[in-house]
């Protein structure tokens, strides 16, 4: 008689698994990351639809940083005019100002620019974000920007920003050292 070791895996207990802890990365640095993968992305697209390579999109999907604002009316792709932006987050960068009707308004958008003149503005706009530090003459107004971008969207009100750390934290919560003391 032949003697078979079966050996049986018993243990149907279920695998623990460890909450993930999300770091919080400093809001500055974070959304000029985010902005500056949106401008190279908007770059990407802009060279897909009317560079010299481009080819109609299977399917379409909107840049958020631009859109062509005739394509419907222009006779043809070359002569489709486009409208840019800047974003930090889902927040409007303000361009510039224009006097109308005695008001002057803030402008977020730039419409009626060509290919060229977009492609430009973007090239220049990703110099720009990646040359920047927290001592560029602009910071100061984008990391405004970058903390109301960086607001949690639901309880906002239960959040406080924390400046040591540059990062937004619940009202209740100890963020570093310095404030345990």
């Amino acid at each position: 008689m032949k003697i078979i070791n079966i050996t049986f895996n018993t243990s149907v207990a279920p695998a623990v698994r460890a909450k993930k802890v999300e770091e919080k990365l400093p809001i500055f640095s974070s959304k000029r990351d985010e902005t500056e993968a949106k401008i190279k992305l908007a770059i990407v697209e802009l060279d897909g639809r009317y560079g010299e390579n481009a080819e109609p999109y299977a399917e379409a999907k909107a840049n958020p940083l631009w859109k062509s604002t005739n394509w419907k009316t222009a006779p043809h792709i070359s002569k489709e005019k486009i409208k840019v932006c800047l974003k930090v987050g889902k927040i409007n960068w303000v361009l510039g100002t224009e006097e109308k009707d005695g008001e002057v308004k803030e402008l977020t958008h730039i419409p009626g620019l060509t290919y060229e003149q977009a492609r430009q503005f973007f090239e220049d706009a990703l110099v720009w974000i990646q040359s920047m530090t927290e001592q560029s003459p602009d910071a100061e107004e984008f990391h405004e920007l970058a903390k109301k971008a960086a607001l949690p969207t639901s309880n906002r009100d239960s959040y406080r920003y924390d400046a040591a750390q540059d990062i937004w934290v619940k009202k209740d919560e100890k963020a570093n050292v310095s404030e345990v003391a």
